[in-house]
């Protein structure tokens, strides 16, 4: 082995006892754009804050997969924290999005139950409700968190709050049905991101919260 091999290595050994040590209670994977937001997250991952930092999914799928060969138990929390754009809860640094996130949820389902708090940490991923629903969905109806607005990790805060979704039906098909009934000979037009906002609040499928579901700081102390 050469020297970055054996600091690889060293690195994977370091990881499998700090979780043996703590038990794999919960998993927060990070995929910071490049620059100051890796050196933060790196930063993180050192202090026991982070679970891994990444580019791609690729890279985060196969640390779900060995963690699933270590345990069956559920986790207590699962975050995936990401530069946001305002139209995805996922972006990695190759620019991945929905497809990618689709599959980092269905690598993590067998981890996750309805005792699992899981969070969306990216900008603006609570703005547009269906993309938490849609992860709702795909997690079989377990609730899910996003930030409404900018995050900001430090203090833990959204700059318009969390928002909290839980449904396992199709909603766009629920609204578009309601929609049909004043089309009588043509289809009602897709929803758009404030009727579906304004729809899922009504029904009761999501909800603002006013705290963030985790506290990053006892990450650094347990």
């Amino acid at each position: 082995m050469n020297l970055q091999e054996n600091i690889s290595r060293i690195k994977e050994i370091m990881e499998v006892v700090s979780e043996e040590k703590k038990g794999i209670k919960g998993l927060y994977l990070t995929f910071p754009k490049e620059g100051i937001e890796t050196i933060g997250a790196t930063l993180a991952k050192v202090f026991g804050v982070v679970s891994g930092v990444f580019t791609n999914s690729s890279d985060a799928i196969n640390k779900i997969e060995k963690i699933k060969q270590k345990t069956n138990q559920k986790l207590d929390e699962f975050v995936i924290g990401s530069h946001g754009s305002g139209k995805e809860l996922f972006m990695s640094q190759s620019g991945e999005q929905p497809e990618a996130l689709v599959n980092i949820l269905n690598a993590a389902k067998p981890l996750i139950d309805s005792n699992t708090k899981v969070f969306f940490t990216a900008c603006y991923g609570a703005d547009s409700l269906k993309r938490l629903t849609d992860a709702s969905k795909q997690l079989g109806g377990i609730g899910v968190y996003g930030s409404a607005g900018v995050y900001n990790y430090l203090t833990n805060k959204s700059q318009n709050g969390f928002y909290y979704c839980k449904t396992s039906n199709d909603i766009s098909t629920e609204i578009k049905n309601e929609k049909n009934k004043d089309y009588k000979k043509s289809s009602a037009p897709e929803a758009s991101k404030d009727e579906f906002n304004r729809f899922v609040l009504e029904k009761n499928y999501c909800q603002e919260v006013k705290s963030p579901p985790i506290n990053w700081v006892k990450n650094i102390f347990t």
